[in-house]
């Protein structure tokens, strides 16, 4: 499985741009020829219909509830084959069933090995950012790899492209229009 490419894009909660992100992501594989395989966590058909209805791709659900962990890597291993997955959380990253987060998007992306990018609405923040990425690594015990600043201006990114480099802890920085 480590040699599947993958993506996990996960948000700060409900509403930051999560689907819209993953739409605009699997757009652009797919302009540029690259076959690309839809996942939601969890047991959403509606986010699943937009894949279907926009990208004219399948969704598949993975659900950390309802499949056992070898079902679930079963799953995704067979639906993924070949093609680069994206895979579109649910809520926020860490928002599933219980304190413990049965089902959560953190959970799947751990199980099926799949890296994580964090979506924020950035919209009327600049230093709180910090806070929020700094919160969201260390809780994953540092399993970000890269965030997408949704909702602000083209003039805001470079301001919080500074605020956050670091040459320590490098990830990968996106953001879209408002």
């Amino acid at each position: 499985m480590n040699n599947m490419p993958r993506l996990a894009i996960v948000g700060t909660n409900s509403g930051c741009g999560k689907t819209t992100t993953v739409l605009a992501l699997e757009s652009a594989f797919l302009k540029r020829g690259l076959p690309v395989t839809a996942f939601k966590c969890g047991p959403d058909y509606i986010d699943g219909a937009f894949h279907r209805r926009v990208q004219h791709i399948n969704c598949y659900n993975l659900d950390s509830i309802f499949l056992k962990d070898n079902e679930l890597k079963d799953h995704f291993i067979r639906k993924a084959t070949n093609k680069f997955s994206i895979i579109e959380g649910v809520m926020g990253m860490f928002d599933g069933v219980g304190s413990e987060g049965r089902g959560s998007s953190f959970e799947i992306a751990k199980k099926i090995s799949a890296p994580l990018v964090l979506v924020i609405n950035a919209n009327g923040m600049s230093s709180s950012v910090r806070a929020i990425i700094r919160g969201f690594k260390q809780y994953s015990k540092d399993s970000i790899s890269g965030v997408i600043f949704t909702n602000i201006s083209a003039m805001s990114y470079p301001l919080l492209e500074g605020m956050l480099y670091s040459r320590k802890h490098k990830l990968l920085w996106f953001y879209t229009n408002r």
